[in-house]
């Protein structure tokens, strides 16, 4: 009948078994060996983006949450570093005399 053991028809609801049975199908547009023109920039962009984004992670001090922004959601913590920019550092000089 399906796929399914005998045994695991038992708990199927008999509505189910029906579909149990139907093969899927899924219709492709387009070859997946085929890249078009705009899927190819898109993904040059998103690249440069996104090492643009690590970039900043890294140089601003490499922290956790800068790390994780940078990797989840390039574009936005890009924008956020350029228009913020990087914490600066003061550190104090101790003379002795």
């Amino acid at each position: 009948m399906s796929g399914l053991p005998a045994i695991a028809l038992n708990f199927v609801p008999k509505e189910y078994i029906p579909f149990l049975n139907k093969e899927e199908s899924f219709a492709t547009t387009s070859s997946s060996n085929n890249m078009s023109v705009t899927t190819l920039i898109m993904n040059l962009i998103n690249l440069v983006v996104c090492f643009g984004a690590m970039y900043y992670a890294f140089k601003c001090g490499g922290k956790f949450l800068d790390v994780l922004g940078a990797c989840c959601c390039s574009f936005c913590y890009l924008a956020y570093r350029l228009a913020v920019g990087c914490p600066v550092v003061v550190q104090q000089q101790i003379s002795t005399m």
